[in-house]
């Protein structure tokens, strides 16, 4: 494509590649520099003939568009998965939602009447999560919503951002039984933050996606390896270049962008950057204002090799009990059909957030067992265990903390400045939002293109 605009997109994780594909369609002429291997959290690895995912993904269908892109990255090489999942929540499990029943500790009718007064008030923007919780849900059910959301995140609802609630359950709540909850979703205002199941009926509350008529779905061989493998294929045949193991160093923008990295030189007509506002700080001046406005969740992560039989029936568990260690138990076994697995046997990952001065951390084979018991208790597996494979990690998922946006405002109006790149959005949580969000930044070079 000799007479194609040139673009890079720096980052190879899942935003990486969906940039990557997205301009590809655009017949653009594409290189995706990657500092690490492809994928980042959201690709795998390899363990006594497993293919272990980095945590819990599954790929919702419930944007036409991002599960269009999805299908297209996976080359249609996809399984349904039918999702059956549950929570914990002062010490009850609730079956067919990933999100706290908050009537376990506080009165639901009380919570209504608040949530109701909440939805009819007018409110200044929030500082904080805490504040938008307040805001969104009423005092009583803010506060319990804050206490499940320290026990996730280790740290404290006023201590991060307002855009936090992105990477939470807590959009909506569960506060009443479906029945109650369906006729108060009757109303709009009620509608957006109160939670109804929807387990019977897995589309009730999305829409079909034509060819696709299934709430979820997932790589239909070798889990999330197979997911970037895959991605990788189309993408190479789509003409995409890749550059893996190379850190950029720094960028120099002008008419044309020049990203150096620490053994070759990248010229470009335009730039998707995917690796975050910080490393793109890093990389334009010697500057470093965002250091220290994210935190990163430090995890210890388990994976128990066992036999299929002893897979409960839960697509994954979240437990918000705080005397829990684990946060979620997710079998990919299961919903992988066995196609990331030995014949016969399956896997159950199980989270642990912590801190990195934590026993749990710096021993964590020593908490295998308690582990175990706790997955047990959830329901999610049986019997027992004769293999796990257990590592850390100082930072898993992440979220901008209170004074990030004041911080960030100068460096966002700098990049405004440079009509030929553009910054993703790096809090865009779910894997839809992420779509949509890049979908925007590359609409945005688009009049550069119309201009030339």
């Amino acid at each position: 494509m000799p007479n194609s605009e040139r673009t890079i997109v720096v980052g190879g994780g899942f935003s990486g590649l969906v940039a990557a594909y997205l301009l590809a369609k655009e017949m653009r002429e594409v290189t995706l520099i990657s500092k690490t291997r492809l994928g980042g959290i959201a690709g795998g690895i390899l363990w006594r003939d497993f293919s272990l995912d980095l945590g819990c993904h599954i790929f919702g269908n419930s944007q036409d568009r991002a599960t269009e892109v999805l299908l297209a990255l996976m080359d249609n090489q996809v399984l349904p998965v039918d999702m059956c999942f549950a929570s914990r929540f002062g010490g009850k499990t609730l079956e067919g939602f990933e999100l706290p029943d908050l009537s376990a500790k506080a009165d639901s009718a009380k919570m209504i009447i608040e949530i109701a007064r909440a939805a009819s008030q007018r409110h200044a923007a929030p500082r904080n999560l805490e504040e938008l919780l307040v805001q969104r849900f009423g005092p009583t059910a803010a506060e319990v919503a804050a206490c499940a959301f320290s026990k996730t995140y280790r740290t404290t609802a006023d201590k991060v951002a307002p855009e936090a609630i992105a990477a939470t359950c807590f959009k909506r709540i569960r506060v009443v039984e479906d029945q109650v909850a369906s006729i108060l979703k009757q109303s709009p205002a009620l509608e957006r933050v109160i939670a109804a199941g929807s387990q019977e009926d897995p589309m009730k509350y999305y829409k079909e996606c034509e060819g696709a008529p299934y709430r979820a779905f997932y790589p239909a061989a070798d889990g999330m390896l197979g997911f970037v493998r895959n991605a990788r294929r189309v993408l190479e045949s789509m003409g995409v270049n890749f550059v893996v193991a190379e850190a950029v160093e720094s960028v120099h923008l002008d008419d044309e962008i020049v990203v150096r990295g620490a053994t070759t030189e990248f010229v470009a007509d335009s730039c998707v950057w995917t690796a975050g506002l910080e490393a793109f700080e890093r990389s334009l001046s010697s500057r470093q204002t965002l250091a220290g406005t994210s935190y990163g969740v430090p995890m210890a992560l388990y994976y128990f090799d066992i036999d299929a039989a002893q897979a409960g029936p839960y697509s994954y568990v979240n437990s918000f009990d705080a005397e829990d260690l684990v946060f979620r138990c997710s079998l990919p076994g299961s919903y992988g059909q066995g196609s990331n697995c030995p014949p016969g046997r399956g896997y159950v990952c199980c989270e642990v957030p912590t801190d990195t001065d934590a026993e749990v951390f710096v021993q964590p084979e020593a908490f295998a067992a308690r582990v175990w018991e706790e997955a047990c208790a959830f329901g999610a597996v049986q019997g027992t265990y004769d293999h796990v494979r257990v590592f850390t990690t100082p930072v898993s998922y992440k979220v901008p903390m209170a004074h990030y946006h004041s911080v960030a405002a100068p460096i966002r109006e700098q990049v405004a400045g440079f009509k030929n790149l553009v910054v993703a959005d790096e809090w865009a949580f779910t894997k839809n939002r992420i779509i949509t969000d890049l979908e925007r930044c590359i609409g945005a070079l688009n009049p550069l293109r119309r201009a030339a």
